[in-house]
């Protein structure tokens, strides 16, 4: 009986060093992590295995000794799943190089529709000293002149009303109304 117990002691036992290594192990790795969202998941993803696990086991039998009193050995702790581990920024910008060139989905029915083109009123306008200008809209976006673009600007004060619109490629086009013949290519500033 006393054989019995020693190795149903021991099996109980074996488990724990695993336990012991893996959790904290997985612990410090959720810890780690900057996103709140990923560590939230790493740590639902520990929780998730141990529940799954401690599902799994069944229950140890209680094992009664020559004595009156009845001891019952500590059931083997559940294995530790461990969640996968966070991409790195290298592997994510990896994933989502060329993504912008893919096809989109069909907007859903009630969604506002994407933005082809915005009207502003001019607040402040710049030049650098290669005469591209650098504009402030009356919302507070700032556009600069591309420096391949040598078109030269015919506007120097503020008050103008400006389109800007999507162009080519990624591109953007600033024209002012009323003289929708002359486009400026321009990049968002802030």
């Amino acid at each position: 009986m006393k054989s019995k117990l020693l190795l149903l002691a021991a099996f109980g036992l074996s488990a724990v060093p695993a336990l012991a290594q893996d959790l904290p192990v997985a612990v410090v790795r959720c810890a780690s992590l900057k996103d709140d969202g990923a560590r939230l998941t790493c740590y639902d993803g520990i929780a998730a295995g141990l529940k799954q696990a401690a599902v799994a086991q069944p229950a140890a039998p209680a094992v009664v000794a020559a004595q009156p009193s009845a001891v019952t050995p500590a059931a083997p702790p559940p294995p530790v799943a461990l969640p996968p581990a966070a991409p790195s920024p290298v592997a994510a910008k990896v994933a989502e190089f060329g993504a912008d060139t893919m096809r989109k989905p069909e907007p859903e029915r009630g969604a506002p529709a994407e933005v082809d083109e915005i009207k502003g009123t001019v607040a402040q306008v710049v030049f650098s000293p290669l005469n591209r200008f650098t504009v402030t809209l009356d919302n507070g976006q700032v556009w600069r002149q591309i420096d391949a673009d040598t078109t030269k600007a015919r506007f120097h004060k503020s008050g103008d009303a400006v389109t800007i619109s999507r162009g080519a490629i990624g591109s953007y086009n600033l024209s002012l109304d009323g003289h929708d013949l002359v486009i400026f290519k321009v990049h968002r500033v802030r």
